[in-house]
Parts: structure tokens; sequence; C-alpha cells
């Protein structure tokens, strides 16, 4: 399921019959490596600690995915038609532009993944803030863009890598990147309006927007929200806790919602907030 809705985000549709033809198909290969990684990533998390944060673990989830592909499918093309080749699991060595946003220069991008260990890999980072984290973590890693071609893959990949990690794995019951197709234009509107640097003095304290990285962790948790509320109906589950003022309450191993201050948090009203922004090196 993850994988036919993260292709569907890609512009790319699938349906499980056609992963049966995958041999003759581009897009059906794309599916079968994107299963392929899913299901081996599981296992390794499955076996033991992973640093899910560090720059070798989403190397390794781009070498992966690669690896499995077809050699036509290991090339892509720059804005200007000329052909270059995917090497799988490697930084990209080249400037890329996407869409309005140049993402860091290459030579910068092993300080920029560094950096992005050391702050959402963060051991002192509660709990109960790490729902937020994971949905900041997804943006900052696009904005990155380690890699010359398949960073959307890698980067749901990787979200789902961290909700296992924090124990909010769907198990088979729900997906995130559903969520994220069935609102692919706002997925990617609230994704370049993160891109975006300070709107003036109380916009945050570092490079970008405070309140635009707060706009889509409200988005990217209101999504997931959405997904298990959609497949606990389905399945006639309770439905999730709610708080005295109707807001509903998203649990790990502890509550999330502990009202008023945590909401304040995905609004950009509080120093967690700002301290998502992380500055370049």
């Amino acid at each position: 399921m993850n994988c036919y809705y993260s292709n569907l985000i890609e512009g790319h549709k699938t349906i499980p019959r056609d992963i049966e033809r995958a041999m003759k198909r581009d897009n059906q290969q794309l599916s079968l490596a994107h299963i392929a990684v899913e299901k081996l990533m599981e296992e390794q998390l499955a076996a033991g600690p992973v640093d899910v944060y560090a720059s070798d673990f989403v190397c390794w989830l781009h070498r992966e995915f690669y690896t499995r592909l077809p050699e036509p499918l290991q090339w892509a093309k720059t804005k200007g038609g000329k052909a270059y080749r995917i090497e799988p699991g490697k930084l990209r060595d080249f400037m890329v532009d996407v869409g309005q946003h140049t993402p860091p220069d290459f030579a910068a991008l092993p300080r920029f993944m560094d950096r992005f260990h050391a702050f959402y890999g963060d051991g002192h980072i509660l709990e109960t803030n790490r729902l937020v984290v994971i949905a900041a973590a997804h943006h900052r890693l696009a904005w990155i863009h380690p890699f010359g071609d398949g960073n959307g893959r890698v980067m749901r990949l990787h979200s789902h890598a961290l909700l296992i990690r924090h124990g909010l794995g769907g198990h088979g019951l729900w997906t995130l990147s559903r969520g994220l197709a069935r609102h692919r234009g706002r997925y990617y509107a609230f994704m370049e309006a993160a891109d975006r640097g300070r709107q003036g003095d109380l916009d945050g304290r570092a490079n970008l927007s405070d309140a635009a990285l707060a706009a889509f962790c409200v988005f990217f948790l209101e999504t997931m929200l959405d997904q298990i509320q959609f497949m606990s109906g389905l399945l006639e589950l309770p439905a999730p806790a709610r708080a005295a003022d109707g807001q509903p309450v998203l649990r790990t191993h502890r509550p999330f919602a502990q009202q008023g201050r945590h909401r304040k948090h995905l609004a950009g009203q509080s120093s967690f907030s700002r301290r998502a922004t992380f500055s370049s090196p």
C-alpha cells in the first residue's frame, strides 16, 4: 500500500494486478523496488537498534532502492534534457533546482546531513515531541535534497522508518503515503511554502520560515490522524481519545497532546517550534 501511494505522489499510478506484470513495465519495477526495500527496512528495524536519522541510513535506503531497478531506470535528465546516471546511495555532486527552491550546494551536503542527524537524532528530545520531529524531518530532508534523483521516494520511506522507530507504525493498517497522495496538491504547496526564508524578525531564528514549517507539521499530523480515523472507521475500532476541548489526542508511549502547550508548538508559538528550523552549518 505504501508503494502504491508513494508512486501516486510521484505521478505514477500502479494498481496491484499490474505489479504481477512488473517485468514488462517501468512503473511496476519502481513498485517492486519500493516493496522490497520497505520489507528489508522493516526487518532491519525489528532486528535491533538502527540510527534512523544518520546519513548512512538515508543513503542505504537510496542504494537499496536504485540497485533493484533495471539499468534504464538508473538514469535521469536535467531540466535541459541532459541525461545523467543516478549513483545508488551517493550524495549528489552537482547543483539542482526543485521548483522555486535551490537546495544546498553539493559540497556542503555532508555537513547538512550531519546537522540533520545531530538535531533530529538528539536523544534529549522528549517522546511527546517526536511526532512533530517526524513531520519537520520529512520536510527538512526534502529541503536538503541529498540525491540526484529519487529524493521523494527515499524521504517517504524514511518517514515510514521514523514512525516504526518511535512506535507509530501502521502495521499495514494505515499508511502516511495514502494520505499525502489524497492531498497531493496541498502536500506540495505546504512543502514549497516551508522552503521559503524567514518572513520578518518574528518568523523564527534561523534561515527558513518557522511559521511555514509549523503549518506543514500541522498538515502532516492531520494527514496521519485522518488515515488512522479512516481505517478505524472501516474496522469499527474505538475512536481516538479526545481532550476536554474536543481536540483529538494522538498517543505514543505517553499522551502527545498535553493540551495548550503542544498545540502552541505546532502553531510556531513555542521555543520548540523555533528549534525545529535548524540553521545551516
